[in-house]
């Protein structure tokens, strides 16, 4: 975690040397003087030309060294092969945080990144620690601070802080609030992050008492400590991600199920759901959920049900298709409140929901509509649509409304649909602080940010879950011998029972002799699966053969198969018949920006074709398991399905304990599918198992990863 005083010298430093300031209107540097010299901040400012003279009345100082005190942060925006050497005067002038805006870096080829990394390298030799490069810098507009080299005005101050791995988005954005009068408590712009990230300067947005909610946008796929960073924010704020790149081919060319099905989007809604950030799908979704999360927090109570009131039908509609999108119900009136909504509308409208008012309806209608459903104990929330009324004006509606939407605790959001007519309206709604949006399916989305914000708010709590009976001395001597690579089936055995993950009664057989003898142990019906060098999916091959009943047809099958596969012949694995039953995958992978993940899916052979799967980080929260669950089709399935019976899943959410504990007690673990593992009322089994140990380098990166956990809980506990 970032040292809090350097947090302070980037966010409130009590001077500021601008390096390369220039004189010229035109250049960015002129840009910076000005913002900070005449943006009110109160602080000192330096400025920095070798060629001197002044600026704004102010000198111009040929070297940082010689700027008097204080100073306590360098904005850097000069050629970027001039950037290592005034680096190594910041750190001798023991200025110990840089905003480098300057471009030519990493984002230009290998010649940039050659000067990023002697970037990089200059400033750790000082303690120095660097925002940027290629980026816009910091702009707090409740304080006045703007370090970027934006044309004035600033944005109004507000509560959203917005950390942007691009500066052109963090530019076009504020350029949209500007007419909307939409204001921002923080704008940080961290381009190229050479060396502090987002997630570095996280807590500093999150525990900023302007801050009402932090909107971040991200281009690089999180890892485990941009993870923990999110979490430890939304104990304090709600925090809204919008990804980039979460279409790029993510998947591996690889052997397993689960690694298969592992890209890159399925793996950050895992991490995300984790951190407890809302990810939203796209832009648009992400500021309507940012703007409600700042008009109010999330409801404590539920919000499932949901009452839409209009005074045209057909904004209506669209509003009960979004909000149906979203996992939302309409509430059902009951007779009384319907009964109270048709004692003041007129015959014609429509009381059941959505209520339809009709174009007629008054500015009194809308509120007294309003205060109906918000005291009706079967609505959660309510989503109002205005379109401007044909005899009223929207202004006098939103006067109308505003103090019965303060006056109860229950959310209303508003759609306000058109332009020319409605100026009046969203004036008076930004005034009172309230949400407001131009479509019904943005509107549903506020919903939408206060439910999932809601969640995550009591995710962002949950204590990871591990087994205690696990024999994990057994497990190592397992793996001791153990070579890169997928396991033989007696280790593969032997993990599984250490760890108490259920299994079918099953033995290896090296001959065709000892498979009937074992299968003759067991009883019959058995089922025989080939074990043979290079063969991962079985079935694909012909070899595995369900319900065999004699010695001889175990004894003849097995001889089958020794003569087909020849030298990569290594055995069979005979089984018992496990009762009828769900079948499920469970999987794990150790992901190298996320450490140990598990999967869970609808399982067979089709696996990767249902494309039917989520994943969660290893190990697993509360949250995590009713996710893993309802974020697939498992769930609906254990409820009953087809010809087989609703089974209770108490069993497999023990299983996913158990896999998700072993993966994160071995580092050498690299992948792992149990496939199928079969859901019944008697009981949960998996029925087969793969495990694949990693190479030297997978081991030594997963180990790494393990001890720097353990040191971040250690720093975090003190």
């Amino acid at each position: 975690m970032l040292e809090p005083d350097i947090l302070r010298a980037f966010f409130r430093p009590r001077g500021v040397a601008v390096i390369g300031a220039s004189t010229r209107p035109a250049a960015l540097g002129y840009a910076v003087a000005r913002n900070l010299l005449q943006g009110g901040y109160e602080g000192a400012v330096h400025l920095v030309n070798p060629k001197g003279g002044t600026l704004f009345g102010q000198p111009l100082y040929p070297s940082v060294r010689q700027v008097p005190d204080p100073v306590e942060l360098a904005v850097v925006i000069v050629p970027a092969a001039a950037v290592p050497r005034v680096l190594e005067e910041v750190g001798q002038r023991g200025i110990r945080a840089a905003i480098v805006q300057s471009g030519g870096f990493a984002e230009v080829g290998a010649e940039g990144q050659a000067l990023q990394t002697a970037l990089l390298q200059t400033a750790r030799r000082y303690g120095l620690r660097v925002l940027g490069p290629n980026c816009i810098g910091i702009l707090d507009p409740h304080r006045k601070f703007n370090t970027t080299f934006l044309p004035p005005p600033p944005p109004k101050p507000g509560g959203v802080a917005f950390l942007s791995q691009s500066g052109a988005l963090a530019a076009a954005l504020l350029d949209w609030s500007y007419p909307r009068d939409e204001g921002f408590s923080l704008i940080v712009s961290t381009g190229n992050q050479a060396d502090l990230t987002w997630a570095d300067l996280l807590p500093w947005a999150a525990q900023d008492p302007a801050t009402r909610v932090v909107l971040v946008y991200v281009e690089s796929p999180p890892d485990r400590a941009a993870v923990e960073a999110l979490r430890a924010a939304a104990l304090h704020k709600p925090v809204v991600v919008l990804q980039a790149g979460r279409t790029q081919a993510g998947q591996r060319a690889a052997a397993s199920h689960t690694a298969a099905l592992a890209g890159s989007q399925a793996l950050a809604r895992a991490a995300y759901r984790r951190a407890a950030a809302l990810l939203a799908p796209d832009t648009r979704t992400a500021l309507a959920w940012a703007r409600a999360l700042e008009a109010r927090d999330a409801p404590r109570g539920r919000l499932q049900h949901i009452a839409v009131l209009t005074n045209a039908g057909g904004p209506g509609v669209l509003a009960t298709d979004a909000l149906a999108e979203r996992g939302f119900h309409l509430a059902q009136l009951s007779d009384e409140v319907q009964r109270d909504l048709r004692a003041f509308l007129p015959p014609a409208a429509s009381v059941a929901n959505p209520v339809d008012m009709l174009a007629s309806a008054s500015p009194e209608d809308y509120a007294r509509g309003l205060e109906t459903l918000l005291a009706a104990a079967e609505v959660d929330g309510v989503l109002l649509i205005l379109p401007p009324p044909p005899g009223h004006s929207a202004g006098a509606v939103a006067r109308a409304i505003i103090p019965v939407m303060q006056a109860h605790p229950k959310p209303v959001v508003v759609a306000l649909m058109g332009g020319r007519l409605t100026p009046e309206a969203e004036a008076h709604f930004r005034a009172a602080g309230l949400p407001v949006f131009p479509f019904p399916e943005e509107a549903a989305a506020a919903l939408d940010a206060w439910a999932r914000a809601q969640t995550r708010r009591e995710a962002a709590g949950q204590a990871p879950l591990r087994v205690t009976d696990a024999d994990r001395a057994a497990a190592e001597r397992a793996l001791r011998a153990a070579r890169p690579g997928w396991l033989p089936p007696t280790t593969v055995a032997a993990l599984l029972d250490a760890y108490r993950i259920p299994r079918v009664a099953e033995a290896y057989a090296a001959t065709p002799e000892e498979a009937a003898a074992a299968a003759q142990r067991i009883g019959f019906p058995v089922v025989l699966k080939v074990h043979a060098a290079g063969v991962v999916h079985k079935s694909d091959v012909g070899g595995v053969r369900v319900g065999l009943r004699t010695p001889e047809a175990v004894r003849e099958t097995a001889q089958a198969w020794q003569a087909r596969f020849g030298a990569a012949w290594r055995g069979v694995v005979v089984q018992a018949l496990a009762p009828q039953g769900h079948e499920v995958i469970v999987g794990g992978l150790r992901d190298p920006r996320l450490g140990p993940v598990v999967m869970l899916g609808a399982g067979g052979v089709e696996v990767e074709l249902l494309d039917d799967a989520a994943f969660a980080l290893a190990p697993l929260t509360p949250a995590d398991l009713d996710a893993l669950l309802h974020e697939t089709s498992v769930a609906r399935r254990l409820r009953g399905y087809r010809h087989l019976p609703a089974v209770p899943d108490q069993g497999l959410r023990e299983v996913l304990v158990r896999v998700a504990t072993l993966l994160a007690d071995h580092p050498q673990l690299a992948e792992l599918d149990l496939n199928p593992v079969r859901v019944t009322p008697q009981g949960t089994w998996v029925l087969d198992a793969r495990v694949r140990v990693g190479g030297a380098g997978e081991r030594d990166k997963a180990a790494d990863e393990k001890e720097q956990s353990a040191v971040s809980r250690e720093q975090g506990a003190r």
